[in-house]
């Protein structure tokens, strides 16, 4: 009996120094902090219609922010969100006059949307949002029928009023990610996230015997958001 006890509490000494080894190995979890990256992204484009005798020049703005974390021994670069979109279109008596014209628009309605998509056509995110943006399979600019987010206005009587706007305060959000591993020699490395914005302008004119229609596609160089 004394042989076996003492096999016994040599099993269970044994199995004690393994799981104290065990502990020491793995320590305690490592905490990890987050921080949200913000910046202001824009955009503008243009378009001469000599149809209606006008330019149409749309402009954009809008708050970009992303999460920043390093965990795995890698920085993080996740959940992108887009708040605060605003969209205007200005009609011009030239695409380089920096004023909106004085003359009476050729149009009486007009329609215009902002469109978020996914960068270079190579992702289809999987956007969430609330009213007033809209979200579903649709025709785009660049890349055909893809995912996108979309808000926009209309307007009626335009045809003396010369800078049409709306404005977003709902959140767009999409899930895309993007790491990169600090101290390597390459210069220039980050963690970068980026999407395709577009707008869409219609103009019409429904009197007289002039009735034409135009829509136009403006799109506006890729917005993207960085940390390094």
């Amino acid at each position: 009996m004394p042989a076996a006890l003492s096999r016994v509490r040599l099993a269970v000494l044994s199995v004690l120094l393994c799981f104290l080894g065990l502990l020491v190995q793995v320590g305690p979890a490592e905490a990890v902090t987050y921080r949200t990256v913000t910046k202001t992204i824009r955009g503008v484009d243009s378009f001469y219609s000599t149809t209606f005798a006008t330019c149409l020049e749309a402009r954009y703005s809008a708050v970009m922010s992303a999460r920043a974390y390093f965990a795995n021994k890698k920085n993080n670069f996740d959940q992108p969100r887009i708040s605060k979109m605003s969209l205007s279109v200005v009609t011009k008596r030239s695409c380089s006059s920096t004023r909106p014209t004085e003359a009476r628009n050729r149009f009486d309605e007009i329609s215009y949307s902002s469109l978020v998509y996914g960068q270079g056509c190579r992702s289809n995110p999987s956007f969430s949002a609330s009213l007033p943006w809209s979200i579903g399979v649709a025709v785009t600019p660049t890349c055909g029928r893809v995912q996108r987010a979309r808000f926009g206005d209309s307007q009626g009587r335009a045809r003396g009023a010369h800078v049409f706007e709306t404005t977003n305060v709902k959140t767009l959000a999409w899930n895309d990610t993007d790491t990169w591993t600090p101290r390597v020699p390459a210069a220039g490395t980050y963690a970068e996230l980026c999407t395709s914005v577009a707008a869409s302008v219609s103009i019409r004119n429904t009197t007289g015997t002039s009735r034409r229609k135009l829509t136009r596609s403006f799109v506006f160089k890729d917005a993207c958001i960085r940390d390094r």
